[in-house]
């Protein structure tokens, strides 16, 4: 693997860390809220792409 140093421990740990204590805070319809959100989100980020794709030819 090109950079293990960072996946289990150095920076990428330490955001993993910050992440869950901070998410072990939130209340859980809040964390429904989020995660709705980002579905939500990501969702119109595929349609998009896949649009744009389909203008251009693509086959997927």
């Amino acid at each position: 693997m090109a950079f293990p140093w960072w996946l289990g421990g150095g920076l990428l740990g330490l955001l993993r860390q910050w992440f869950f204590k901070v998410w072990d805070k939130i209340d859980d319809p809040t964390k429904k809220l989020i995660i709705e959100s980002v579905v939500k989100a990501f969702q119109e980020i595929l349609r998009a792409f896949y649009k744009w794709w389909q203008q251009r030819g693509g086959k997927l």
